[in-house]
């Protein structure tokens, strides 16, 4: 059942730069956390469920993997992974 909820949501472009987007089925207020992936949560915030893709900043975190769990008091927890990039060089 985990895996149909995390098919439902999308995360673009991944590999992020300092800017993620997420889009799903979200319902009512949302909150969403930002792990690395040793568990330290690096943000957190709250998105609401108006179905529109929601912008998420990264520009804070260093470049690594990370987790992001949403949390949906209507479709319940769902885990989906991301990298961030570092800044390129051109």
């Amino acid at each position: 059942e985990q895996a149909l909820a995390e098919s439902s949501y999308q995360l673009y472009p991944n590999p992020a730069g300092d800017l993620l987007w997420l889009n799903g089925p979200l319902q009512g207020e949302s909150t969403y956390c930002i792990s690395a992936l040793n568990g330290l949560v690096v943000k957190t915030g709250e998105v609401s469920g108006n179905g529109l893709t929601t912008p998420i900043d990264l520009s804070n975190l260093p470049p690594a993997m990370y987790l992001l769990s949403i949390r949906n008091p209507v479709r319940g927890p769902v885990q989906l992974k991301f990298v961030k990039l570092g800044e390129t060089q051109e």
